[in-house]
């Protein structure tokens, strides 16, 4: 009976026609991706140190978030419509590609000339790296990101989980390449292999995209504008809370406070992630699934089963996080990384919350609702500042997190009210 058990179990989770194969497989994925985040963030930390680590965050921080923003949402937007009318894949996405192209240009000017202001506690050649890193992450995310999401639309789960590994393998071996020429191993140098990563992944991202847009011609219609920014516009201004409520701790770290606080606080970071491979698997199955389905009590008994699923699996991997924490960061990262632990085990707690958060906010958008997932964002921003105002100048890093905890668990009620007056009413 138990080995029948067994084994229905097995064909179900490497079944990729399935519900439960693609997020077995995403899983998988999640948690190969986590195992090179792991390794790459201690490669990083010791051949950087931690002063030398805040400054590969100060860089990178600034132009990811700056480029996420120049997307407008589209990103999302190619998911939801794709999925509900994949014979126009090509049309959507050659749409999508010219208006992300055409933004990015603008938020490259604005983003070089603000990169003084925003990182007004680095010195100047962080600076200049970051303004070079800027262009090269917009172009990325124009070229390479957006295919890459059109693949989670399509259903071709192999392909777009193949394109996920390529980023932190491909950085895992320049890191390694730069633990043994000595020469690399310093922040500015390690941008341009971070750059390289990308660089990588779009390669990676056109090349599997290519069937399909065969089949289907790459072009764009004006037509087709609208309605991609009226779903994505509401997404990308998500982005701003979102990103913020993620990272306005780090980012404010990187303009007020010394670069080895940031150091240590990125790894804090680092590691609270520790159960998001598990976590994090569902959502973006799940979104595209949500959106293809037309009847409400089908909707309704899929979420109902992932959330109850999900609620479980949280609590018990945040609990076996936080235990682990003390002992893990000194022998992962190093003595010096000690002063980590407090932010660290705030962190693992703030993510239970996040990490519904995500899934809250795949369903609605699957559900064609993006506007709650603003307002429920910019609830959390509000929180996030008026916390980190009282507290980091007060406790520091120790602070941070704590506003990183109260702000993710306002998010999770202000998700949940309009989702149980929508589909649980």
């Amino acid at each position: 009976m138990l080995s029948t058990s067994v084994a229905t179990l097995w064909r179900r989770a490497t079944n990729l026609n399935s519900f439960i194969g693609q997020v077995s497989l995403t899983m998988a994925t999640n948690v190969i991706v986590a195992g090179f985040g792991i390794l790459t963030g201690i490669l990083a930390a010791r051949l950087l140190g931690p002063e030398g680590r805040g400054e590969l965050a100060a860089i990178v921080l600034w132009g990811t978030q700056i480029a996420t923003f120049a997307m407008l949402g589209i990103d999302v937007a190619i998911v939801f419509f794709v999925s509900r009318f994949p014979e126009r894949l090509g049309s959507y996405l050659g749409s999508a590609q010219f208006l992300s192209l055409v933004s990015g240009a603008g938020f490259v000017i604005l983003g070089w000339l603000a990169m003084p202001f925003l990182l007004a506690s680095q010195n100047a050649q962080v600076i200049f790296a970051a303004q070079i890193f800027l262009p090269g992450m917009i172009l990325a995310y124009a070229l390479g990101g957006l295919p890459h999401q059109m693949l989670r639309a399509v259903g071709a789960w192999r392909a777009w989980n193949l394109v996920r590994l390529s980023l932190p393998l491909s950085w895992a071996m320049l890191l390694g390449v730069a633990s043994v020429v000595s020469i690399w191993a310093t922040s500015t140098k390690l941008m341009v292999l971070y750059l390289l990563t990308y660089v990588v992944m779009t390669a990676v991202s056109i090349l599997a995209t290519w069937g399909f847009l065969k089949r289907s011609r790459l072009k764009i219609e004006r037509a087709l504008f609208a309605p991609l920014l009226r779903y994505g516009l509401p997404c990308m201004l998500t982005v701003f809370p979102y990103t913020m409520n993620l990272r306005l701790d780090q980012l404010l770290m990187a303009t007020l406070l010394p670069s080895r606080e940031l150091g240590l606080y990125v790894v804090a970071v680092a590691w609270s992630g520790a159960s998001v491979p598990v976590l994090n698997s569902v959502g973006p199955v799940l979104f595209p699934k949500l959106s293809a389905l037309r009847e409400d009590s089908h909707r309704k008994a899929l979420v109902g089963r992932t959330l109850t699923l999900l609620g479980i699996t949280n609590v018990i991997l945040t609990l076996l996080t936080l235990l682990a924490t003390p002992f893990v960061i000194p022998f992962l990262f190093g003595s010096d990384y000690a002063p980590a632990v407090l932010p660290a085990a705030v962190l693992v707690l703030a993510n239970m919350f996040n990490s519904m958060n995500l899934l809250l906010q795949d369903i609605l958008r699957g559900l064609g609702s993006p506007r709650p997932v603003l307002v429920a964002e910019t609830v959390g921003l509000i929180v996030t500042l008026v916390l980190l105002v009282i507290l980091l100048p007060l406790y520091g890093m120790v602070g941070a997190a704590i506003a990183s905890l109260g702000a993710y668990a306002a998010i999770s009620i202000a998700l949940f009210l309009p989702l149980r007056r929508g589909i649980f009413k």
